[in-house]
């Protein structure tokens, strides 16, 4: 299936390693991509790209737990079109040093079943010590789809190293069924993120990747129901 996909990410190749899954027992569900595209070698290197390290964790097949990274994934139907907007709170720990704050480096791409890249996002946060005694930092990541079953791909690169987070989720066709709900986002007090801006035209809260709460925190959760795409 040579020349079968073309990526955004040019550090794979246009190779697809067929994958077969085969299990001994009666009645078991299987889930698994069908195969896998793997790193292009120096010889087959398309556009003279040399895969940065940050792209080199995120290629990997299982994740890099070096850093601290946690997501979450919402889908939300975007108003006049057919794709679908896949909104990912993310919260990354970098240590806190006492030189100058270094900027935290974000890379976000999706797969298919197919494992063919369908959007990469690349984000720079800039670090600062205001964020949480901690040293973490929150950031929305916001990926064009279409409705379907995904890989989901976070990478980070802060002054600690390098890490990876890998999460399933299948983005419905909110222009299909008759009623239907988007993700489910959390807000909570006090708290801040970097590029609020590329949600602010669907949510009208800043989402967070936070999942335990003091009782001091006043969290809210925010969601919408379509139906047959438009919002109610």
């Amino acid at each position: 299936e040579r020349g079968a996909a073309r990526h955004a990410l040019p550090w794979l190749d246009d190779d697809l390693r067929k994958v077969e899954v085969r299990v001994n027992r009666s009645g078991a569900v299987i889930q698994s991509r069908i195969g896998y595209f793997a790193p292009v070698t120096s010889k087959g290197r398309r556009r003279g790209h040399t895969p940065t390290a940050l792209e080199s964790v995120l290629e990997v097949g299982i994740p890099n737990r070096s850093v601290p990274i946690r997501f979450s994934a919402a889908p939300f139907a975007v108003p006049g079109s057919r794709r679908v907007a896949l909104i990912l709170p993310a919260r990354v720990r970098s240590p806190i040093t006492e030189k100058e704050p270094a900027p935290i480096e974000l890379l976000a791409a999706a797969f298919d079943r197919d494992w063919k890249e369908r959007g990469v996002v690349r984000q720079t946060v800039a670090a600062s010590e205001d964020f949480s005694a901690s040293g973490d930092h929150e950031t929305l990541i916001r990926i064009p789809l279409r409705p379907g079953h995904y890989e989901i791909r976070v990478a980070a690169q802060t002054v600690a190293g390098r890490g990876s987070v890998f999460e399933d989720i299948t983005v419905p066709d909110f222009f299909k069924e008759a009623l239907s709900m988007s993700g489910v986002l959390l807000e909570r007090s006090l708290s801040g993120a970097a590029n609020r801006n590329v949600v602010a035209d669907l949510v009208p809260i800043t989402p967070t990747a936070v999942r335990e709460f003091s009782s001091d925190d006043r969290v809210c959760a925010f969601v919408r129901i379509y139906q047959k795409g438009a919002a109610r």
